[in-house]
């Protein structure tokens, strides 16, 4: 495994990250449904006044080559422990796939979600999202949840 290097996204970053997440979205063909734009996107993780996600990225060279985006989560706040953590996206670029990077990006989110003391960390993938399925069963502790089916109301 090469040596990589691990940090949370700055600034300077967004144009990067913008453009791996148009490739995460040509790769699962949900590109037309693609709306994000670099400005909601630094808006998003750099607001000082609204921060709605975080995001880690993972370097080769200072060239992003993934990014794992995530926010804090109270949902269901009666039926768990505590707070949790929910992982948006998780996207390495092809050619450094099957490197850790993924691994240690999930790493990263865990050592996110013991400082926070939370108690779970959630995610939802695509059902044809072959890569994931791959990827997620090599993850230490994943487990399908067989009690929930995602539902939406789009305004």
């Amino acid at each position: 495994m090469q040596s990589f290097t691990y940090r949370k996204a700055i600034a300077n970053d967004v144009i990067a990250l913008y453009a791996a997440m148009r490739a995460m979205a040509h790769e699962q063909n949900v590109e037309h449904r693609f709306t994000l734009t670099e400005e909601k996107l630094a808006n998003a993780i750099f607001s000082k006044i609204n921060l709605v996600a975080e995001i880690f990225c993972a370097l080769d060279n200072n060239k992003i080559m993934g990014f794992i985006l995530f926010s804090d989560t109270n949902r269901n706040f009666d039926l768990f422990e505590g707070p949790g953590i929910y992982i948006h996206d998780v996207f390495v670029y092809p050619e450094y796939r099957r490197q850790g990077v993924g691994r240690q990006l999930m790493k990263k989110i865990r050592e996110v979600a013991q400082e926070r003391n939370c108690c779970r960390i959630d995610w939802v993938q695509f059902k044809n999202n072959d890569i994931g399925d791959q990827f997620f069963k090599q993850v230490k502790g994943t487990q399908s949840v067989d009690y929930i089916d995602y539902k939406r109301i789009s305004m």
